[in-house]
């Protein structure tokens, strides 16, 4: 019986109760620290292999998984894109088995899309028998972005599960998309960062149902909230900020630390 209600619940209603029933996170000195108190890294092909199950059964129906507020910035992004064209570039970093693409075509099928995915190597091979003539996968952001002029540039919660947040935000700038997109980005209200573990059910990854024999487990991954100031100013270089939203799903609770979780929408500067 357990096991089925775990299949019932939408994942981000599970989210929402953990975020509030989990006991507070501790913080750590350094990125190192915390990496010692892990047990694992984000390198997990059984993750990798969850996360594709439940893209695979998402991408036939994607509305019916319900929509976030980083869903509903993806696709006004990608409408003030669109205007009075046809197709997009986008680079999506960190995007998983490519479910924001799927999300994007079901609500725009007649637009031709070239979606390119970063993700580790074991989430790409895995991803791999998911590619499509719009969706492609790569293990490198050089190798995503070299001769590849996007629209859009787009992460959704990953930038914090970065030993240095801050170089990858950098090249994410450097690109030159028209358009960025940061989204279920937890930050430090100070202006330092803050160094935890995240521990959460390895279950709640991707959205939807879990297999039927899936046994779930405990993930323990190093995890940062990086500065909010030092992040707005980074992009604000290159960037005007077009849309900020409060979004409180990239969150959980870490002791003495005061966070923010928010979506920026932004426009490269002319």
């Amino acid at each position: 019986m357990k096991r089925l209600l775990k299949r019932m619940a939408p994942s981000f209603a599970l989210d929402v109760f953990h975020m509030f029933t989990r006991p507070r996170a501790k913080a750590y000195a350094t990125w190192e620290e915390a990496s010692k108190a892990s047990l694992q890294s984000y390198d997990s092909q059984k993750l990798a292999r969850l996360v594709k199950y439940k893209t695979e059964a998402m991408r036939q129906t994607p509305a019916a998984y319900g929509v976030l507020v980083g869903d509903l910035a993806l696709l006004a992004a990608i409408a003030r894109l669109l205007s009075n064209r046809r197709s997009l570039k986008v680079i999506d970093f960190g995007g998983a088995c490519g479910a924001h693409f799927f999300l994007a075509k079901a609500i725009y099928p007649d637009v031709s899309f070239e979606w390119r995915v970063v993700e580790t190597e074991v989430m790409v091979s895995e991803a791999r028998s998911l590619q499509t003539a719009e969706l492609s996968f790569f293990s490198r952001l050089d190798a995503a972005s070299g001769g590849f002029e996007p629209d859009l540039v787009h992460t959704s919660g990953t930038l914090q599960c970065l030993s240095n947040p801050y170089i990858t935000l950098q090249q994410l700038v450097d690109i030159g998309a028209k358009s960025l997109l940061l989204n279920r980005l937890g930050m430090s209200e100070t202006d330092a960062p803050v160094f935890t573990v995240h521990r959460h059910n390895m279950s709640l990854n991707g959205r939807g149902p879990v297999p039927l024999d899936f046994i779930d487990e405990i993930c323990s991954c190093p995890f940062q909230f990086p500065s909010r100031v030092q992040i707005e100013a980074m992009f604000s270089k290159r960037y005007k900020l077009m849309l900020k939203a409060e979004d409180q799903s990239g969150l959980f609770e870490v002791r003495g630390a005061r966070l923010q979780g928010t979506c920026y929408v932004c426009d490269q500067l002319v």
